[in-house]
């Protein structure tokens, strides 16, 4: 009589929730690299997994692990922070389906801003390059009032020499006809 009754309940059996990556509840500092829940009982293709967000939106979809049947994985994308539901339906070769939800949060620390080092501050003034034009070769100038007839200097001293000369002969002799005049009257 008791196995019986212990039959019925074998073949009634429903999958069970036994674990999940993250769990519930959880409050995750790193992403996982997969949403994992795990049951009981081996489940068929009918069994699937649904990650929504906050907002409602699915972000992440999964089936049966096909190395373990007693998982469904679904890969988990760069999830942002907040709050997050699994849904999963486990559906069972005994042809019976279980529906279920638990939630789990992310809160990945936002990383303090890198400070540049102070030899790759970015300013905005625009830099002048250097112009590449060739350097002239250094010519000799002769120097104003040099010695007169000095070798070298590139004129002839006997230029500036004469105008002067002869603006003080003209200035001598209109000096020494104005006294004349002067005298004479």
């Amino acid at each position: 009589m008791l196995l019986v009754l212990l039959v019925p309940a074998a073949v009634a059996a429903h999958a069970m929730l036994v674990g999940s990556t993250p769990a519930a509840d959880e409050v995750v500092t790193t992403l996982p690299p997969a949403i994992i829940v795990t049951f009981d009982e081996s489940l068929t293709d009918m069994s699937s997994l649904e990650i929504v967000d906050a907002a409602g939106v699915t972000v992440a979809t999964g089936a049966v692990d096909a190395a373990d049947p007693l998982s469904m994985r679904a890969v988990a994308p760069d999830l942002e922070n907040g709050d997050y539901e699994v849904r999963w339906t486990a559906a069972t070769d005994d042809g019976y389906v279980e529906r279920g939800t638990f939630r789990f949060s992310v809160s990945i620390p936002t990383p303090p801003p890198a400070t540049p080092e102070p030899s790759a501050v970015v300013t905005d003034s625009p830099t002048i390059a250097p112009s590449i034009e060739p350097t002239p070769e250094p010519t000799a100038t002769p120097a104003p009032g040099g010695a007169p007839g000095a070798e070298g200097d590139g004129s002839d001293s006997g230029d500036v020499v004469v105008p002067i000369l002869a603006a003080l002969a003209l200035v001598g002799g209109g000096l020494v006809w104005f006294l004349r005049r002067r005298g004479a009257a």
